[in-house]
C-alpha cells in the first residue's frame, strides 16, 4: 500500500494527468486463483497470480493492515470467479467445436448436402427470433444436429445419384430416430438443451401431425421441431440438389413455404420465416 503517492517513484502520474483524476494513495493486492486443472492432471489446485486489484483513496484516513486483509479476501474471491468464467467459457467453445466437427462429419457423408447443417442452424435461429424467443443457442445447436443421424445411414443411400427406391427410402426415414436415440442419452442434452432432442427427431414433421418418424397431432408437435422443418424444407428447395433435382430460385421456395402454412408448416413459423426474408436475415450461401 502507498499512503502518498506524490513521494513514491513508481507512481505513474500520466493516466491522472490524462483523465483529470487525482490518486492520493493506493491499495494493491495480487489476484491469486487456483490454477484448476482438467483431464488426467486434474484436481491440480495450485494458485498463481492472475492479475492485480486497487483501490484508490481511501476516505477518512489511509489504508490500513485491516483493510489489506478485508481486500485481500475480496481479491481472492474475485480472482476464483474470474478462473471459473475462463474455464466455462473454455468449455463452451470446446462444446460448440465439438458439436460443428460432428454436423460436418455427418455432412461430409453425403456429398450433395455440404454446409446443409450450418444453414439450416443460421435459417431456424432467424425464425426463432422473429417468433420473439430470447433463447435462440438451442435452437442453433438443434438446427446444426438435425440430420446427426444420417450417420447411421447407409453410404450407398447417402450416395446415390438416382432416386431412392421405396425400400431405401424407408432406411432413409430413420434417421431422425437414429439420432434422437443416439442423442438423448447425453445428460447435457436432456438437462441443459432439452430443445435440442425434439428439433432432431421432429424435423421431418408436418403441422398437420403427418410426415416421419412418427405421426403427431396438434400440441404434440414441437414448435422447435416445426423451426427446423421450416428452415430445412427451404435448404433443401434452394441448395444445389441431387442430379435428379436441381435447385430452385428462392422466391419459389418461399412461395412453396407460404402454401404449404396450416398444412404441412406451422403458420405461425411460416410468417416469422416469410419477416425474416423480408429483413436480410435468410443468407444464401
Amino acid at each position: 500500500r502507498v499512503e502518498d503517492v506524490s513521494k513514491d517513484s513508481r507512481h505513474y502520474g500520466q493516466i491522472d494527468a490524462q483523465s483529470g483524476f487525482v490518486t492520493r494513495s493506493i491499495l494493491c493486492v495480487p489476484l491469486r486463483a487456483p490454477r484448476i486443472v482438467l483431464g488426467p492432471d486434474r484436481g491440480d489446485v495450485e494458485p498463481r497470480i492472475i492479475g492485480g486489484a486497487q483501490a484508490l483513496n481511501k476516505r477518512g484516513g489511509t489504508f490500513n493492515e485491516e483493510d489489506v486483509e478485508l481486500f485481500e479476501m475480496f481479491a481472492s474471491q474475485a480472482a476464483t470467479a474470474l478462473q471459473i468464467s475462463r474455464l466455462y467459457t473454455g468449455m463452451q467453445r470446446l462444446f460448440d467445436d465439438t458439436i460443428k466437427i460432428i454436423a460436418n462429419l455427418s455432412d461430409a457423408r453425403d456429398p450433395y448436402t455440404s454446409g446443409h447443417s450450418a444453414r439450416v442452424s443460421q435459417f431456424a435461429v432467424a425464425i426463432a427470433e422473429e417468433l420473439g424467443w430470447k433463447e435462440t443457442y438451442q435452437v442453433r445447436v438443434g438446427g446444426i444436429l438435425h440430420d446427426i443421424g444420417k450417420i447411421g445411414v447407409p453410404d450407398a443411400i447417402l450416395n446415390k445419384r438416382d432416386r431412392l427406391t421405396e425400400e431405401e427410402f424407408e432406411r432413409m426415414k430413420q434417421h431422425p430416430t437414429i439420432g434422437y436415440n443416439a442423442m438423448r442419452h447425453s445428460h447435457a442434452m436432456a438437462t441443459h438443451l432439452p430443445m435440442v432432442l425434439p428439433a432432431i427427431l421432429e424435423h421431418h414433421v408436418r403441422a398437420d401431425g403427418g410426415g416421419y418418424p412418427a405421426e403427431r397431432v396438434g400440441p404434440e408437435v414441437s414448435k422447435v421441431g416445426q423451426i427446423v422443418h421450416v428452415a430445412d424444407v427451404f435448404d433443401a428447395l434452394t441448395s444445389t440438389g441431387r442430379p435428379y433435382r436441381s435447385a430452385i430460385p428462392p422466391e419459389e421456395a418461399l412461395a412453396f413455404i407460404r402454401r404449404g402454412s396450416g398444412t404441412e408448416f406451422d403458420p405461425e413459423c411460416v410468417e416469422a420465416f416469410c419477416r425474416a426474408w423480408e429483413k436480410g436475415k435468410i443468407k444464401l450461401q
